[in-house]
């Protein structure tokens, strides 16, 4: 599925989960991805019916959602993060894993990390296509939200290799208009140990650095 050329910018900004129920904000833009990426993975309106009906299995067990982040790929947690919700979507019928999504959140819900990991039902899909049609689906998600987006202040790419393959990730530093809290941004997709895999990160800036933010994405393996 090609990106739109008349599309709005990818890295245009975007909006922080706010303090109260964040990390459902979060479980909402993993499952709003998961529709449009069936279209991206060759699915059609037939996939998107069957993985539509298909039961959500979903917990919020720290030892369960830490295991299920390590199928998808493991990496640095930043300290004050805590697994807070992973969600299994599987195929009716066959019982294979379509999607596994894992959220990290701190204990303000003041940003988060989100890893969603696409099992061996997404076939050849590129990480590269499928990071454009998550930055679609935050942009969507953010204009939903009665919160100030922030401003992004700057932006730089790290090219890094994880399980002997190049990936692409997006680091910014941004601002909320509003509060003038900073945060750093990641965002980047990579083929991690089941399949095509999107890592999107939004953590404040006051003890976490740009630099802290490339060490974390040179830690995934």
């Amino acid at each position: 599925m090609s990106a739109d050329p008349n599309a709005a910018g990818p890295y245009e900004p975007q909006s922080p989960p706010p303090s109260s129920g964040g990390s459902k904000v979060w479980l909402y833009l993993g499952i709003g991805c998961v529709g449009m990426l069936v279209l991206c993975c060759g699915g059609g309106a037939i996939g998107f019916y069957f993985i539509g009906k298909s039961a959500f299995q979903i917990t919020q067990v720290p030892a369960d959602v830490l295991e299920q982040s390590a199928q998808i790929a493991e990496f640095d947690v930043p300290e004050g993060f805590e697994p807070q919700t992973a969600v299994t979507v599987k195929v009716p019928f066959t019982g294979q894993k379509f999607m596994t999504m894992v959220v990290y959140t701190p204990s303000d819900n003041q940003g988060g990390i989100f890893l969603m990991g696409m099992g061996q039902m997404a076939g050849n899909a590129d990480p590269e296509v499928m990071k454009l049609q998550m930055e679609q689906q935050m942009k969507q998600q953010g204009q939903g939200q009665q919160t100030k987006q922030l401003t992004v202040l700057d932006t730089r790419e790290v090219q890094v290799e994880i399980r002997g393959k190049p990936a692409t990730f997006k680091i910014q530093k941004a601002e909320d208009p509003n509060s003038k809290q900073q945060f750093v941004q990641i965002l980047g997709g990579f083929d991690g140990k089941e399949g095509p895999v999107m890592f999107f990160g939004q953590i404040k800036a006051d003890d976490f650095s740009e630099e802290d933010a490339e060490a974390m994405v040179r830690s995934i393996k």
